[in-house]
C-alpha cells in the first residue's frame, strides 16, 4: 500500500478511502476525482453523496476584497462516528486542459474538534490566490480520520478502511453572475439583476423571479391562483377540484404553474402535497377549519380480501376516514369497474392509468360522511400490490396504515413466470420493509440484504424450500443506519435486487 502522506491527495477503491502520494499530477488528479464522481477505473465505486454520513457539511468559495480564495465550511454532527484523527482539510484545484493536466494546488489541514450530535462549527482558510483564471479553479473541502489503519480493499472490492472520509463537497468561485452586488450564494434571484433582494412572501425567492406570489396570490389554498373583485385569494371548491387534478392528473410539474399549485396546495405545512391535504381544504373551504399540524398513533387497515365467495379491497379504522390514496399493480384493466365504484354519499374518486398501474384518490366532498369502513369492489385476483398508501382522517391528518393481504384462493391469480420480487412497502420505509415476491412453481429461496457496500447485513430466508404463489417477508431495521439497501432474493436459477431507502 502507499504511505501516509499529510500533503496528498486523497482516492476511494472499492468504496474503501485512503491518502496516496504521486508527483504524477495526471495519477494523483485521476485518483482524487473518485471522491467526488464515484468512479476510478473498473471498480463500482458509489459517489459519497450516497453514503449515510455522520455529519453535514455546507461549503462556500469566493473571492475576499484582495481577490485571495476564502472557503467556509458549516458543519453539523447528525450521527455518533468512531476516528482516530479527525482533520477538515481545504483543497484548491486547478484545471489546466482537457482530458490530461489539472493539479491539486494548494492544501491546508486544520484541527476537527466536533464530535457529539447536535454540535455545530464553523471552518475557513484562505488561500493567496495566484492570479489563475477563476473559472479554472474549484474549492474542495473534506472531513476525514486521517490516523486510522490503511485501506485494504478485498477481493469483492469493497474492504475496511480506517482512513474514512465522512463528508466531502466542492464547488467553483462564487461570483456575482448577475452583477447586483451580492454573490450567487447570498441573492435570492441569483440569475436576475436584483440589488433590492424584495422578497414580499419570504419564501426565499425575489420578487423578481419568484413565479407563485405567496403573499398576494397563491396562500394556502388557493390552489388555482384566482383572486376576488377587490383582488383578494379566494379560496372556495373550485380549488378542491383543482388540487385533486393536480394530484391526479398533473404530477409531473413540468409547467411552472405545477410548483404554485404544489405551495398553495401544501395546506398542513408538511412539505407534502397529498389527499391530506384535499381534506384539509374542504374543511377549510366548508366549515372553516384551520388545517391540523397534529401528529396521530391511530392505525388503520387496507386489506385485501379473496375467497370463493367475495373479492374486494377494504381499508377500516377507528378514525373515520376523510380520504385516502394509492396505486395499485394490476394484472388487467379495472378501469370498469373503478367507473362503477360504490362510495359513500358525497365522496368523489378519480384515477389515472399507465400500462395496468393505477393511482387512485378518493375524498368526502360533503365534508360529513365520513366512515370507519370503506369497501372497493375490485377483483382482488387481478392485483399483484398495493402501494403508496396514504389515509387521512376526517380532521385531516394521517392516519398509520397496515396493509394486509388475505388470500384465500391463491390458483386463482396468474403468476409470473420467473421468481420476483413485486413491492417493497413502504419505501422509504422506518423502520419495517415488507418484501412481497412470487415463486412461479416450487423452489428453494433465499432473500438478503445488503448495504452500499456490498456487505450482506441481514437475512429473512435462507435457502427455505417454499410453494409457488404470492409470499410476503418483513426486515426490521430499528439497529441498522439511515441510507439505500438492496433487497436480493435469490433461487438456484434467478437472482433479482431491489433498492430500498431507510429514513430515520
Amino acid at each position: 500500500m502507499y504511505s501516509f502522506q499529510p500533503t496528498s491527495p486523497y482516492a476511494v477503491i472499492g468504496g474503501s478511502y485512503m491518502f496516496l502520494g504521486y508527483s504524477d499530477t495526471q495519477t494523483m488528479y485521476n485518483w482524487y476525482l473518485g471522491i467526488i464522481n464515484g468512479d476510478f477505473y473498473n471498480y463500482d465505486v458509489p459517489p459519497i453523496a450516497s453514503y449515510d454520513t455522520p455529519m453535514d457539511l455546507s461549503m462556500d468559495f469566493n473571492l475576499d476584497e484582495q481577490g485571495n480564495y476564502n472557503i467556509t465550511a458549516d458543519v453539523e454532527i447528525l450521527d455518533d462516528f468512531t476516528s482516530n484523527d479527525t482533520k477538515i482539510i481545504f483543497i484548491i484545484k486547478k484545471f489546466y486542459s482537457t482530458g490530461y493536466f489539472a493539479t491539486v494546488k494548494n492544501i491546508e489541514t486544520l484541527d476537527f474538534n466536533l464530535s457529539d450530535v447536535g454540535q455545530t462549527a464553523s471552518f475557513s482558510h484562505t488561500f493567496q490566490s495566484d492570479g489563475s483564471d477563476v473559472e479554472d479553479i474549484t474549492a474542495v473541502v473534506i472531513i476525514q480520520d486521517v490516523e486510522g489503519d490503511q485501506c485494504s480493499p478485498s477481493s469483492s472490492g469493497v474492504g475496511p478502511c480506517g482512513t474514512r472520509i465522512f463528508q466531502a463537497a466542492q464547488m467553483q468561485v462564487n461570483q456575482d453572475i448577475d452583477n447586483d452586488g451580492i454573490i450567487s450564494a447570498e441573492d435570492n434571484c441569483p440569475d436576475m439583476y436584483n440589488p433590492s433582494q424584495l422578497d414580499d412572501d419570504g419564501d426565499g425567492f425575489g420578487n423578481s423571479c419568484d413565479i407563485c406570489d405567496n403573499l398576494n396570490v397563491f396562500v394556502p389554498g388557493n390552489v388555482n391562483g384566482d383572486l376576488n373583485e377587490i383582488g383578494d385569494p379566494l379560496v372556495n371548491f373550485f380549488d378542491v377540484i383543482d388540487l385533486i387534478d393536480y394530484l391526479a392528473l398533473d404530477d409531473q410539474g413540468v409547467l411552472p404553474i405545477s410548483e404554485c399549485k404544489s405551495q398553495a396546495g401544501n395546506v398542513n405545512f408538511d412539505n407534502n402535497v397529498n389527499i391530506i391535504d384535499v381534506v384539509s381544504l374542504v374543511n377549510m373551504v366548508l366549515f372553516d377549519n384551520v388545517p391540523s399540524r397534529q401528529s396521530n398513533t391511530v392505525e388503520g387497515i387496507l386489506s385485501i380480501i379473496q375467497n370463493p365467495v367475495t373479492e374486494k379491497i377494504i381499508i377500516e379504522s377507528d378514525t373515520k376516514i376523510g380520504g385516502f390514496q394509492f396505486k395499485l399493480s394490476t394484472l388487467t384493466d379495472i378501469d370498469k369497474y373503478l367507473d362503477n365504484i360504490l362510495l359513500p354519499e358525497g365522496w368523489s374518486i378519480k384515477y389515472r392509468s399507465n400500462n395496468n398501474e393505477y393511482n387512485l384518490f378518493a375524498y368526502d366532498a360533503s365534508g360529513v360522511n365520513s366512515s370507519n369502513e370503506i369497501i372497493l369492489n375490485i377483483p382482488s385476483s387481478s392485483i399483484l400490490d398495493v402501494s403508496d398508501i396514504i389515509i387521512a382522517s376526517k380532521d385531516g391528518f394521517e392516519i398509520k396504515t397496515v396493509y394486509n393481504k388475505d388470500y384465500h384462493s391463491q390458483g386463482l391469480i396468474s403468476l409470473p413466470n420467473r421468481p420476483n420480487i413485486h413491492s417493497l412497502y413502504p419505501n422509504p420505509f422506518n423502520p419495517f420493509l415488507t418484501v412481497s415476491y412470487s415463486l412461479p412453481s416450487e423452489t428453494t429461496v433465499s432473500i438478503s440484504i445488503y448495504n452500499m457496500l456490498g456487505e450482506r447485513v441481514s437475512t429473512l430466508i435462507n435457502e427455505r424450500y417454499l410453494t409457488s404463489g404470492y409470499h410476503t417477508v418483513s426486515w426490521d431495521a430499528s439497529a441498522f443506519p439511515s441510507g439505500m439497501y438492496f433487497v436480493k432474493i435469490q433461487t438456484p436459477t434467478i437472482i433479482e435486487t431491489k433498492k430500498a431507502l431507510l429514513l430515520k
